[in-house]
């Protein structure tokens, strides 16, 4: 865990635990690789993004701020949609990506990828909300609203990966439980597939990668408040901050609203999840009361005028 946050190895190749470090770790660890590290922040002009549902950039090709009569209103990206962040280093103003010919059509994703094979456009930068919280897209017509955006940092020091703040993480990781209720609002019961990585065609699912990256940085949190918390700074807010989020990881965060599990729930009731689905399917496997597991005889193919037989006749 020391080696993926960007604490400097000692001589032995294992990260030697300062107070200062602790800190460091803990930061990284709690609020992403932004935190307390060399990365250097991107002008909002050159950051834009890619919205998987729509296929637009920003929003589409309509203007920012006021929109003036005769001109196309921004297209919202919808919630729970897959979205690219990226930053341009080349002289590509907002006015010249709102048009894009793929504005037109929703084929942004190709014109992105091109962009990156030609080496003018750089995906993921460190994302950060600039009020301090986890969440922080409400304005679905600019998702850029209300965030910060960092280079990844560079160095011996530097994180070998870019995450951002624990919270967030663990929400996408779960997403099946955090983009989804009932009429009721009440949870839905349905066991969820593994998330298809880089999209959201299935967007009733779990990401096994990411669940465990989570579970990494929750145990390191875990291990510095057992046994260094006196290093956490008692006279900032960092100690605050680890306590207040290993309380919710026990049980449950009440804010932002609406209220949402910690990860230690979130994780065994995946497991039992998973669990009972396979007991199922072993039951439905042994006996199949319902015919699932069969197939049908397909007599038309074994002879001119052959009948197609399902159940039992088939199985005969």
């Amino acid at each position: 865990m020391q080696g993926t946050i960007g604490v400097a190895p000692g001589p032995t190749g294992i990260a030697s635990l300062t107070d200062a470090n602790v800190q460091l770790l803990a930061q990284r660890a709690l609020l992403g690789t932004g935190a307390g590290s060399t990365a250097s922040p991107i002008s909002t002009s050159l950051v834009h993004y890619f919205c998987e549902d729509t296929g637009l950039f920003d929003g589409g090709p309509g203007d920012f701020g006021t929109v003036a009569a005769g001109v196309d209103a921004l297209v919202e990206c919808p919630e729970g949609s897959r979205v690219q962040y990226f930053y341009v280093r080349s002289a590509r103003t907002q006015r010249m990506v709102a048009d894009e010919p793929c504005q037109d059509d929703g084929s942004c994703q190709a014109t992105l990828n091109l962009w990156v094979e030609n080496g003018e456009a750089t995906l993921d930068p460190i994302v950060e909300c600039t009020a301090g919280v986890a969440f922080c897209d409400d304005n679905r017509l600019d998702l850029r609203d209300g965030k910060r955006f960092l280079y990844p940092p560079t160095g011996a020091t530097a994180p070998t990966l870019s995450y951002g703040r624990l919270e967030a993480e663990l929400a996408d990781a779960f997403r099946y439980r955090t983009r989804f209720t009932s009429d009721t609002g009440s949870r839905v019961g349905f066991v969820p597939q593994v998330c298809i990585p880089g999209s959201d065609r299935v967007p009733y699912c779990y990401d096994p990668p990411a669940i465990e990256e989570v579970r990494a940085r929750v145990d390191c949190l875990i291990d510095i408040y057992a046994h260094r918390n006196t290093a956490l700074a008692p006279s900032g807010t960092l100690q605050a901050d680890v306590a207040r989020f290993l309380r919710g990881n026990f049980a449950n965060f009440a804010t932002p609203l609406p209220e949402r599990d910690g990860f230690e729930r979130l994780y065994s009731e995946l497991l039992v999840m998973q669990g009972d689905e396979a007991m199922t399917r072993a039951f439905m496997s042994r006996f199949d009361l319902a015919e699932v597991g069969g197939e049908s005889f397909q007599g038309s193919l074994l002879e001119d005028g052959g009948v197609d037989l399902t159940g039992i006749a088939g199985g005969e």
